[in-house]
């Protein structure tokens, strides 16, 4: 049996210390909130993002990522990317360029930023590898990987504020499908951007595959460094960078 893809908002109430949850308040759009907690985030001068994940195959580990990505006030980004403990990437945009790195092949490019951020940010997401894809859609204004279901929100005294997203089959007690769940650390339309947690299970000709990726969300005051790209040492420009170092 397959059930509908439904998302529920509950904004929280701090005044309500008995417990006691009260009927439908409203409805909102599920994209109209995460986008205010996006909105919201990116107008602070520094964000720092940090998503943890794995991937399983019929209950043996294939991979685990780490992700870190610092963002600057306007439009500077910083992204690194690690699998088993090894970076394999990194995507910077400095305010002129957008540079990648792929650090298993020891070679970079860059391409010309775009103006916007959030166009930034898609070019980034092109650049990046798929684990990382979500994280950067979100930021850049795009969570067009959601259903876009009814939302329903209640007082509650709880302190934070969740949207959960399920399409799910049921297999005897389990499920397949997607749960994604966005937390925020205050009410809409105020609140940030606090934990955004993705987790999928799919059956494959392999088996069972299962990931999760758990991202939490921080703003500092500042950065211990600038956000800027320089070649590592030995680095090698990659094949297509000659034909972009006149602006292309």
């Amino acid at each position: 049996m397959t059930v509908n893809a439904v998302v529920t908002l509950l904004l929280l109430s701090a005044t309500n210390p008995q417990g006691q949850v009260g009927g439908l308040q409203g409805a909102l759009d599920p994209q109209v909130v995460i986008g205010a907690a996006v909105s919201n985030s990116l107008s602070q001068s520094h964000l720092f993002a940090e998503q943890v994940g794995w991937e399983d195959e019929r209950g043996r580990r294939v991979g685990d990522w780490l992700t870190r990505l610092w963002y600057k006030s306007p439009n500077l980004v910083y992204l690194e990317s690690y699998l088993n403990g090894t970076m394999v990437l990194r995507v910077v945009a400095d305010g002129s360029k957008v540079w990648r790195y792929n650090a298993v092949s020891n070679e970079y490019t860059f391409s010309v930023q775009p103006a916007g951020l959030p166009q930034t940010l898609q070019v980034m997401a092109s650049w990046a590898r798929r684990e990382d894809q979500w994280l950067l859609r979100l930021l850049a204004g795009s969570s067009n990987w959601l259903v876009l279901p009814t939302v329903q929100f209640n007082p509650s005294p709880a302190t934070i504020r969740e949207v959960v997203q399920e399409k799910i089959t049921w297999s005897g007690v389990d499920w397949r499908g997607e749960r994604h769940t966005f937390r925020f650390d205050d009410f809409y339309p105020s609140g940030k951007m606090s934990r955004l947690v993705l987790e999928s299970k799919t059956d494959t000709p392999n088996g069972l595959r299962h990931s999760l990726y758990d991202t939490t969300f921080a703003y500092p005051a500042q950065f211990g460094f600038q956000i800027a790209f320089a070649p590592p040492q030995g680095a090698k420009p990659a094949a297509d960078l000659p034909g972009r170092i006149g602006g292309g």
